[in-house]
């Protein structure tokens, strides 16, 4: 196996009230959780939901659907 294999692809889940990183995540899961957490940019109390739309690095609107502020 090379170094190449053995490297896990972390998917970057993006804050929806500052737009930035809040944490990683391995892989997406095919269930709907959603990740409750202190933002460690902005300091407010999120929820992200682990899907597509909520990484780091798309092009969708800063507040979309999925995410929310608590």
């Amino acid at each position: 196996m090379t170094k190449q294999e053995r490297r896990i692809h972390m998917n970057k889940m993006k804050c929806p009230c500052c737009g930035k990183r809040a944490f990683d995540i391995s892989r997406l899961p095919k269930e709907h959780i959603e990740i409750e957490l202190k933002c460690p940019n902005c300091h407010k109390f999120i929820k992200v939901p682990c899907v597509a739309d909520s990484r780091l690095g798309n092009s969708k609107e800063k507040n979309n659907y999925y995410s929310k502020a608590i």
